[in-house]
């Protein structure tokens, strides 16, 4: 089945997000973590929080395997 344009696009742009992600590695510094396992295809993943003295999410980085 062809794609169309919209399709193309998304498609275009999930390869450019696999190649360069965004948001990904384990940060230097940090506030808070949590490990979680996708229970649907098995990838384990953590995501770490760098929070203001407001407690506001200042910036979120994640990794997986």
């Amino acid at each position: 089945m062809p794609l169309n344009d919209d399709d193309e696009l998304y498609a275009d742009f999930l390869i450019e997000l696999y190649k360069n992600p965004k948001n990904f590695g384990k940060p230097k510094s940090y506030d808070k973590s949590s490990n979680s396992i996708n229970a649907s295809c098995g990838d384990y993943f953590t995501i770490y929080l760098k929070i203001d003295e407001n407690g506001k999410v200042r910036k979120d980085i994640h990794s997986s395997i």
